[in-house]
């Protein structure tokens, strides 16, 4: 997730996306997690739009998701390195985040001690805790052998590969509603190797980039609008309705035409030809550090019921200016306390993992960077 100084300065429209992605994600934990009730408020204008706008922000979430999974896989594509102190480095600072704000809610809220509790505390990993970073970490472990593997294959046994995961996992799922073996870690792999393709090749767009980023925003908002219209007007009591209405289901991650929206939407921003802009690439670097802290499992509840309260303005005509001004706050408050980690407990493991790197890390990561036998000579 950051920048390493060694490293020729990445184009900032990156970045930006990758602050996009992050925005995107706040979004939709403010719907998601704002526990808003529309069903007893009536059928209003004025309520009508903001149930929409919320459902509208909930869409988001996904596609923040597989934009940062293509953006890893863009720039993963060029590790081949096996680099433990960066793995143990992200381990440990999901170890202290989770910690930190478990202990921090554990005495403020007065909880009661369990072994569970505890376990959830000391590994932050799985489903209901920080699924996408669970998945990334690993995504992040395997890279290296996953390189190898699509380096491995000409360019068109590439394109065959992504277009078959593309079929079994993302068009017959959104169109037949059947998963076919599909996992979140399935799906990234799949986004990987599209970003790697569009790296390796040098996919580009035969458009202008802005006339990219209104193609696949327009795409995204009419398949929203069509969603909505079918949610008005179809009774989906019936199962080939309930199917239909599936088709328009974008908070799907791997949804046919929110992925062709989102590789629109990325190639587009490749294609902006901009110069490091420091502030920018600093800003990006510390999106991990903002997942962490407002997706920490009590921090969600803490920040979209209990601070914030979000509910009380479903019914409100500020809706969308609060949610905006909350969503750009949270991202801030993110912001700030990843900064402190990154200049306090942060620097010190990176002082203890340097050390430790030039005492016994690099064995390990050599044992993993041998070249293959018919490489040695």
């Amino acid at each position: 997730m950051e920048i390493a100084k060694s490293k020729p300065s990445r184009n900032s429209a990156f970045e930006i996306l990758r602050i996009i992605a992050i925005i995107f994600i706040i979004a939709h934990h403010f719907s998601v997690h704002g526990a808003f009730d529309f069903s007893e408020l009536g059928n209003s204008f004025l309520i009508t739009f903001n149930r929409t706008w919320t459902d509208l922000l909930l869409q988001l979430g996904k596609v923040g998701v597989n934009l940062f999974v293509l953006i890893s896989g863009y720039f993963l594509i060029d590790n081949n390195k096996f680099k433990s102190k960066k793995i143990i480095s992200i381990i440990l600072m999901m170890f202290i985040f989770s910690i930190t704000l478990g202990l921090i809610f554990f005495f403020v809220e007065k909880k009661e001690f369990s072994i569970s509790l505890l376990h959830s505390m000391i590994f932050p990993f799985g489903d209901n805790l920080w699924w996408f970073m669970t998945s990334y970490l690993v995504l992040y472990i395997l890279s290296p052998l996953i390189n190898r593997g699509i380096k491995a294959m000409n360019k068109k046994m590439h394109l065959i590969l992504i277009i078959i995961l593309l079929i079994i996992w993302s068009l017959l799922p959104t169109f037949l509603y059947e998963n076919y073996g599909y996992s979140i870690f399935g799906w990234f792999i799949t986004l990987y190797l599209i970003a790697s393709y569009i790296k390796l090749y040098d996919i580009n767009l035969k458009m202008k980039p802005w006339l990219g980023i209104i193609l696949s925003v327009g795409i995204f908002l009419i398949w929203f609008a069509i969603r909505n219209v079918l949610h008005a007007y179809i009774n989906p009591d019936k199962d080939i309705l309930r199917r239909i209405i599936g088709w328009f289901a974008l908070d799907d991650m791997n949804n046919f035409v929110q992925i062709i929206s989102v590789i629109t939407f990325f190639l587009s921003f490749k294609g902006i030809k901009m110069k490091e802009i420091k502030p920018i690439n600093y800003i990006a670097s510390f999106t991990l550090g903002i997942y962490l802290f407002h997706d920490h499992i009590d921090m969600r509840k803490f920040l979209w019921i209990t601070l914030f309260k979000n509910a009380s303005f479903a019914a409100s005509p500020l809706l969308i200016l609060y949610s905006i001004g909350i969503i750009l706050l949270v991202f801030l408050m993110g912001l700030a306390v990843a900064i402190i980690y990154k200049y306090s407990i942060g620097l010190l493991i990176d002082k203890f993992l340097s050390w430790l790197d030039k005492k016994c890390l690099y064995k390990i990561d050599n044992s993993f960077n041998e070249p293959p036998i018919e490489e040695k000579e």
